[in-house]
């Protein structure tokens, strides 16, 4: 290990998890016993299941967050039936779903839209949030402020929305 002293020095992007849907408008419009799908990686597994407590759906243990699995639900009132699917299928499963939690890049990759999408994780203190990073040491040079100004411009978000089309969130 090097052991370097890291410092964040400039937010980038984040590109929040989102709930899809081509049957509901809404979270609140579930039938009970809803199939909803969520990714059975450990990382974005952690976040739907957070999004979908966030969403009134299910209860989970307290402390679980960006930890938590399908064994930390403690409340699931309307007896949704979680479906764990491999994040590179999970997109183009909506159809076959009630619902489904999916990364926004898989999402944009199955011609998911904004229209499909009923909730996101907030875009506000996000853990997932992208940033520029330096040595601690470098903090105060002058080629700092130079990368971080040349993406955090009015060119580079014009782009970046372009491009991902609402999926990718600027965070400067």
């Amino acid at each position: 290990m090097n052991h370097y002293d890291i410092v964040r020095v400039g937010d980038t992007a984040v590109w929040p998890i989102g709930l899809y849907s081509k049957k509901v408008k809404s979270a609140k419009a579930f039938k009970d016993g809803a199939t909803i799908g969520v990714p059975n990686d450990p990382s974005n597994e952690a976040r739907a299941l957070v999004l979908l407590e966030q969403e009134g759906l299910l209860k989970l243990k307290p402390g679980a967050g960006i930890a938590a699995t399908t064994a930390d639900i403690t409340d699931n009132p309307r007896h949704l039936k979680i479906k764990e699917l491999d994040s590179g299928i999970i997109g183009r499963s909506v159809p076959d779903l009630d619902a489904a939690v999916v990364n926004t890049d898989w999402a944009l990759k199955s011609g998911l839209t904004q229209a499909d999408r009923i909730a996101q994780e907030p875009t506000k203190n996000n853990p997932y949030t992208n940033f520029i990073a330096v040595k601690k040491e470098n903090v105060n040079a002058t080629w700092v402020k130079t990368l971080v100004s040349a993406y955090q411009n009015d060119a580079v978000k014009a782009e970046f929305d372009k491009v991902y089309k609402g999926t990718g969130v600027t965070t400067w």
